[in-house]
């Protein structure tokens, strides 16, 4: 598989998008696939660390000055030239490259850019890296990996890889998390200052400040040799016995298991506190860090402070006191929140295989579909029989009138789904996810893999469905993916439609089929 990764990184964006992306490419690099970057070509950004990494990284050229795109983003001024000619420059790549994905992380493009780059390729699938949710996307798949609450995202893909479960963590913070969480507990003796990359908001000067109230506790601070509070923090450091400065530290996860407790900014590493079961004081130096530093904080994790909050040196340090006095609960409680597996996850979800079932499938589609949750969802819910159910696969697996998959992430059997033809080019569905504890979100990747099979067939226009009126998560799933609600069908069972051109509409990511002159059936 080829995967091609657009994203950026440098003073004014930070490193977190490209740290997480690389983590992911290394990811994907250790299972045998090939992987690529496009990132802008301007002074100051991170791309040399990726070619250092060993990938290649294809450039777009900047403009002087990127010009103005009122209707863009918030943030269409990180980009480094045109939203167009970035499209263009990636589009380039992508037709050298030929990848399986083109994966991006940038919150200076959205869906303008993705139809721009699609139109340009053949076969490529696309996964947004996103926790804004603050403009349309146009991808497949949408991974948003701090996200912790349950409502839906306003701006939705197909399938969605949803929560720190796929948090991109390097793989050293899931190596030390049993390690680093046997040492917590109530006593805090060395506190790690984590201000980010760059230190814009001036977050460590501010923390130093507040612990010289506990002059017995180690303290190191870590940043990078950018920052621009390097030289204050330096003199801060110079008046404290038991203080260390790190500069462009590359072994994040050995000091943070090292540490008691974390004064840090939000972002990404947040989650990598959370796998080390490391407490902290987070600071929010950016709006989009506010929702879940307060969820954080509201799941015991963290002590969650504004800016503003933390410029208040009797505010600063009453948090501080409050926070090493509850230490080992917050370690508890962080830990339950993240395993640092994430991108093990994310990538088994680009992975994602359908295959046709088979004669040593039939006991565990046997044992899946006599679940009670699953026959109480069915059309039909009385309980399978050994014998008839023998005789039905083995009439399947002759026939010729439909389609019978297993659907699988990494190396587990997750769901089953079906489609039979019902007359001319409209065929039926059906499916369930029938192993247990399955990844957040796998009945819906697994429908969206399911949909891309079926409407790349010439032989299906259309597809129906019968849904139970009391089973509210699959007609609001059916919604989601376009289904219309057609007719009034039986009285406790729903009929919905989804013709090819409803498929593009709802998603705005379909494309015709090649050569395809008719949406009809």
């Amino acid at each position: 598989m080829r995967l091609l990764i657009r994203t950026d990184g440098d003073t004014i964006i930070g490193g977190g998008h490209v740290m997480r992306c690389l983590t992911l490419a290394n990811e994907a690099t250790e299972r045998g696939h090939h992987v690529e970057f496009v990132m802008a070509a301007r002074l100051n950004t991170m791309s040399q660390r990726v070619r250092d990494s060993g990938f290649k990284v294809h450039d777009i050229s900047p403009s002087l000055p990127p010009p103005h795109d009122p209707a863009g983003p918030v943030h269409s001024n990180w980009l480094a030239t045109s939203w167009q000619e970035d499209a263009r420059a990636t589009a380039e790549a992508a037709q050298k490259f030929d990848p399986d994905w083109i994966i991006w992380d940038h919150y200076g493009l959205d869906v303008r850019w993705t139809h721009e780059v699609r139109s340009a390729t053949s076969t490529a699938q696309f996964m947004a890296i996103d926790d804004l949710d603050d403009r349309a996307l146009g991808s497949e798949r949408v991974l948003d990996q701090t996200r912790m609450s349950e409502t839906a995202r306003l701006n939705p893909a197909d399938a969605t890889l949803t929560g720190a479960s796929f948090a991109l963590l390097r793989p050293e913070f899931a190596a030390l998390r049993p390690t680093a969480l046997a040492g917590r507990n109530d006593t805090v003796t060395r506190i790690l200052i984590a201000p980010g990359m760059v230190d814009g908001s001036g977050l460590a000067p501010l923390a130093l400040r507040a612990l010289a109230a506990f002059p017995d506790i180690e303290v190191e601070v870590v940043m990078g040799s950018s920052s621009q509070t390097v030289i204050e923090v330096e003199t801060l450091l110079a008046t404290r016995p038991k203080a260390t400065l790190a500069l462009d530290a590359d072994n994040m996860a050995e000091r943070m298991a090292r540490a008691d407790l974390c004064i840090g900014a939000g972002g990404m590493t947040s989650w990598e506190r959370c796998c080390l079961g490391l407490p902290a004081m987070a600071i929010c130096t950016a709006d989009n860090q506010k929702a879940v530093l307060d969820a954080l904080d509201h799941a015991g994790a963290v002590t969650a402070l504004s800016l503003e909050q933390a410029k208040n040196p009797n505010t600063l340090n009453h948090a501080l006191i409050e926070t090493i006095s509850k230490c080992q609960k917050m370690s508890e409680a962080a830990a339950e929140l993240c395993d640092g597996l994430g991108a093990g996850r994310v990538m088994d979800g680009l992975e994602a295989k359908l295959r046709p079932i088979e004669l040593r499938d039939a006991k565990t589609l046997f044992d899946w579909r006599n679940q009670s949750h699953i026959r109480s969802a069915s059309l039909d819910t009385r309980e399978l029989v050994w014998s008839n159910h023998e005789s039905w696969m083995q009439k399947t697996l002759r026939g010729n009138d439909g389609l019978w998959m297993i659907y699988s992430e990494g190396s587990r059997d997750l769901g089953h789904v079906n489609a039979q033809i019902v007359a001319g080019k409209t065929w039926s569905w059906g499916f369930y996810v029938g192993a247990e504890n399955p990844p957040r979100g796998a009945g819906q990747r697994m429908l969206a893999t399911f949909l891309k099979v079926l409407f790349d067939r010439q032989d299906v226009a259309a597809l129906e469905a019968k849904v139970r009126v009391e089973n509210t998560r699959s007609i609001a799933l059916h919604k989601r993916f376009g289904f219309r609600q057609i007719g009034d069908g039986e009285p406790q069972v729903l009929a919905f439609r989804l013709d090819r051109c409803d498929v593009k509409l709802a998603a705005g990511i379909w494309q015709p089929v090649k050569g395809e002159n008719s949406d009809a059936p």
